[in-house]
């Protein structure tokens, strides 16, 4: 089994954040991020303020790293919360995900803006038709005749998620 290093995994913790879960404030993200962070040598917390700004994302991991600290106290060197707290919210574009008056379409339309065609594609595939074993797995039903009434539901359901601001 391979899994990322544990500077790769604190910035995956930190922007997957933002990208897939609204900036939640829930638990089991923040004190992801706490535990991770935790465990971090100076060494790590330097090559993690670069992997930041070298990915520009400073703003996205500033912002799970003050929440992370705000709940749990997290311990952040004070050279590295100069480095990513706070900044990067003008400069980069992946700032536009602290915004808290995007709707989840308003999101989806700029990771598609971010993405190549072939993976835009696969983006709304994903979106639209998830495999049949997701839906039977979410909605508790088995595959068969009925199945596609359950898409449909999941149809409906996203498009009032989507349009609602988060």
């Amino acid at each position: 089994m391979r899994t990322p290093c544990p500077v790769d995994a604190l910035w995956l913790a930190c922007v997957h954040r933002a990208a897939h879960h609204d900036l939640s404030d829930d638990l089991i993200w923040l004190y992801d991020i706490h535990l991770l962070a935790g465990r971090f040598t100076a060494e790590e917390w330097a090559d993690f303020a670069a992997l930041a700004s070298t990915h520009r994302v400073r703003a996205l991991c500033g912002d799970a790293l003050r929440a992370a600290r705000d709940c749990f106290h997290t311990a952040i060197p004070h050279d590295v919360a100069s480095q990513v707290i706070g900044h990067g919210e003008g400069t980069e574009r992946s700032a536009v995900h602290l915004r808290k008056d995007l709707t989840r379409l308003d999101r989806l339309r700029l990771d598609l803006g971010a993405l190549k065609p072939r993976s835009r594609l696969r983006l709304l595939a994903e979106h639209l038709i998830p495999p049949a074993c997701y839906v039977s797995e979410k909605y508790g039903v088995r595959p068969g005749p009925l199945l596609p009434l359950f898409y449909l539901r999941r149809l409906a359901a996203g498009l009032s998620r989507f349009s609602r601001r988060i």
